[in-house]
């Protein structure tokens, strides 16, 4: 029993939902270009959006438009994005990288989202879901704590290689990039209110900046990243929170349940631990090829129920 490459120091616990019965997971029928297009020599990463019309491509090495995938749109909802590379404050060796979508019908500013990867790093695959948050009217900056570097395809050994660097690396520099993230987020994207979004490790980082920096975010979203941190002073817990979970084993999904009482029983802002059964460990994990789409759309329906609650409420 275990949740894979999580920081679990001995997991306390919380909250439990059967899904529906999943599908089986089949694999991407759409088929993505993903030409590479290089940035002007000199280029920063951030370059001019070409003003022709929107395509289905989706390329993320320069700025692009186009269609969102028909699969991630909602009803009412935008039908064009805009994506970016950019490059914001500055490392210990060199400015961070990130990348940044947003729908094109939306105003000069709204809520935003910083995003943070998981195992597999900031991959193409990951990007492209973030036209699910782009669609329901988010701009998203999605950090990469990889400073650039991605394993091969389902290569654990140098996924892992990278998550030692960052640890490596160190607390106080994955929280400098983070909140140099949340810098250009309000600063240079137009973000007004904020939520942060983690998927695996990125779940564990995204609690610890929430706890580093209450009063950033006013949502938190976690995709079975280490709750741990959540055990030490619920009283403190800043903002309501969602976390959704594999069910593993019986004896975990009793422990989560128990940690979603103690914290709600202690803090004034409302835990929501949601886990779903007959699912794979990663469901969530864009990188991967096969999915299980069915209780992927479920597990995202209930994230933007939340958020649009905390930022829609007008």
């Amino acid at each position: 029993m275990k949740f894979r490459y999580l920081l679990l120091l001995g997991l306390c616990t919380a909250g439990c939902e059967s899904s529906q019965q999943n599908q089986q997971a089949r694999e991407r029928k759409q088929s993505l270009n993903t030409k590479q297009v290089e940035p002007d020599e000199g280029s920063t990463g951030t370059t001019q959006g070409s003003q022709e019309t929107p395509t289905s491509s989706f390329v993320t090495t320069t700025t692009s438009k186009g269609l969102i995938d028909e699969e991630f749109r909602v009803s009412g909802g935008p039908t064009t994005y805009q994506a970016m590379p950019v490059v914001y404050g500055q490392g210990a060796a060199s400015a961070h990288k990130g990348f940044y979508i947003r729908d094109t019908d939306s105003g000069p500013s709204g809520p935003g989202i910083l995003a943070i990867h998981g195992i597999m790093g900031p991959t193409e695959a990951f990007k492209r879901n973030l036209m699910r948050f782009a669609a329901k009217g988010y701009r998203v900056l999605a950090i990469d704590l990889y400073e650039g570097k991605l394993p091969g395809q389902d290569n654990s050994a140098e996924a892992e290689q990278l998550h030692q660097s960052i640890q490596a690396r160190g607390k106080n520099d994955v929280l400098s990039n983070i909140t140099s993230g949340v810098d250009y987020l309000r600063s240079e994207l137009g973000a007004t209110s904020l939520g942060v979004v983690g998927w695996d490790e990125g779940g564990y980082w995204a609690i610890e900046t929430m706890s580093s920096f209450p009063g950033s975010f006013a949502a938190l979203v976690n995709y079975y990243g280490s709750p741990f941190e959540l055990s030490k002073d619920a009283t403190s817990i800043p903002i309501p929170t969602l976390h959704i979970f594999p069910n593993e084993d019986d004896r975990q999904t009793e422990e989560l349940l128990q940690l979603e009482r103690s914290i709600n029983e202690q803090s004034p802002h409302k835990a929501e631990f949601r886990i779903y059964r007959d699912v794979s460990s990663d469901f969530l994990e864009p990188s991967k090829g096969n999915q299980d789409k069915e209780n992927v759309k479920i597990a995202y329906d209930h994230t933007f129920l939340y958020l649009d609650a905390i930022f829609k409420q007008d």
